[in-house]
């Protein structure tokens, strides 16, 4: 067991030093070499930082921050945004530190602000209510993404309206106040089915999924999980969100002694979770 932690421990810190090899090397390229060279290389260093996103977190942040500081020098600040976003989600999504995806969430903000960009102003603003309800600051968050949503607006941009309505009801949901919740879980389902958005729908029926398990809707609950079967093989639903509805199909048919459904969606977790392990994919 020692020995094999000792190997994935060594692995890890070669991987970092490699980036680190590779964020000096692109370093000294930008140093004596002309723009469209640098632009060039900045792009490499931001897709090689994008590719490591699932396999491995800590790469992918490097990578991304030297990118950014790239991109500032180019003064490209909309990459340079991008930049600081991905490394934001990778932290929460992957490492789950909120506190870092807020610091790098907050050097993205002035940026959109300044180059006057209201929708990826609200996009992020919109994801920084969620982590602010993750950290407890439900009303803190509720207003930011309230302020999302009314620069969507302004905008005339339904979409985000629509997928603020989903974090809006997370908070909703983990302040109890489920009535709320399932109210902007379905103006977020209603529009997206009209769209034809299978994995958006998909994403929304997971968490009403859980809420009507919560509060002991069972004939909801059946609809729901029936819903998601019939979309559970779309190409527009992902690993993450199949993983969802496994593992809260199996908390369901647990609860509810149905040990054959519970067999089933074990199962299809299993062979998912191996699948994405053998690909270096980090489950969740």
């Amino acid at each position: 067991m020692f020995k094999s932690l000792t190997v994935i421990s060594n692995y890890r810190n070669s991987m970092k030093r490699l980036c680190l090899i590779l964020v000096f090397v692109n370093l000294f390229i930008f140093k004596f070499y002309g723009q469209e060279v640098q632009i060039s290389e900045a792009e490499s260093l931001r897709n090689l930082g994008n590719s490591y996103y699932e396999t491995n977190p800590e790469n992918c942040i490097v990578l991304l921050d030297s990118a950014a500081q790239l991109y500032e020098i180019l003064v490209n600040h909309k990459q340079q945004a991008y930049c600081y976003q991905n490394i934001a989600f990778a932290y929460n999504e992957k490492l789950e530190n909120i506190d870092s995806s807020i610091n790098y969430i907050e050097k993205a903000i002035p940026i959109w602000i300044e180059i006057q960009d209201p929708i990826n102003h609200a996009n992020i603003l919109k994801y920084l209510g969620m982590l602010q309800g993750q950290k407890g600051q439900y009303s803190k968050g509720i207003e930011t993404i309230r302020q999302a949503i009314t620069l969507f607006d302004n905008g005339n941009f339904k979409a985000g309206i629509a997928v603020s309505y989903f974090d809006l009801a997370l908070l909703y949901d983990n302040t109890n106040q489920i009535d709320s919740s399932i109210h902007y879980f379905d103006k977020n389902k209603v529009y997206f089915e009209s769209k034809q958005d299978t994995g958006r729908i998909f994403t929304v029926n997971n968490k009403l999924f859980e809420i009507y398990i919560k509060t002991g809707n069972y004939s909801s609950v059946s609809e729901i999980y029936k819903s998601n079967l019939n979309l559970e093989n779309s190409n527009r639903v992902y690993w993450q969100q199949l993983i969802d509805y496994y593992r809260i199909s199996m908390n369901y048919f647990k609860l509810v002694d149905n040990s054959e459904l519970y067999d089933l969606n074990q199962e299809k977790y299993k062979q998912l979770s191996e699948k994405l392990t053998q690909q270096g994919i980090m489950v969740k």
